[in-house]
């Protein structure tokens, strides 16, 4: 997946006004290791502009938009997301929506979000969780043919 991404071999942070953020183009906000390289390098705060447009209102927009509840959750930064037709909204460090702009609802908001420097577990670790599970599917997929070739041997 890594090569659909354009741009930079490496994140960059934007820094205005004293606060680094984490500028995340539409789809890179689902892929959370890649999201939470800009916190290792210092993102305080993540922000997500996207074009929502093409989902129509169908579901995608709405997962999209739990995409980025999600990396706010795993990485602990509050998020700034500016969608045109989709759903704008400044999401706390816990992944609750504070404030929001409806889908295809023209209009601005404003709010206050909160930064913060300390690095999560999934942040310093990755995707851990789901590493071990490849692992463990991997095992006992071995596990189920080495009994299948034993129980035909046997009958």
């Amino acid at each position: 997946t890594a090569g659909i991404l354009v741009g930079n071999d490496y994140p960059v942070l934007f820094q205005p006004n004293e606060v680094e953020a984490a500028p995340l183009i539409c789809y890179e906000s689902v892929y959370g290791e890649y999201v939470s390289q800009f916190t290792k390098l210092g993102a305080e705060i993540i922000c997500v502009i996207t074009n929502d447009g093409w989902w129509g209102d169908t579901p995608g927009y709405k997962q999209h938009l739990s995409f980025s509840q999600i990396r706010a959750i795993e990485n602990r930064r509050a998020v700034a997301r500016s969608a045109n037709t989709g759903i704008s909204c400044f999401i706390n460090q816990k992944g609750e929506i504070e404030q929001s702009l409806g889908w295809d609802v023209e209009g601005a908001i404003a709010g206050t979000i909160n930064k913060n420097k300390a690095i999560t577990f999934y942040v310093k670790y990755g995707d851990l969780i789901g590493r071990i599970a490849e692992f463990l599917v991997i095992g006992i997929f071995l596990m189920s043919i080495s009994n299948f070739i034993r129980d035909k041997k046997k009958a």
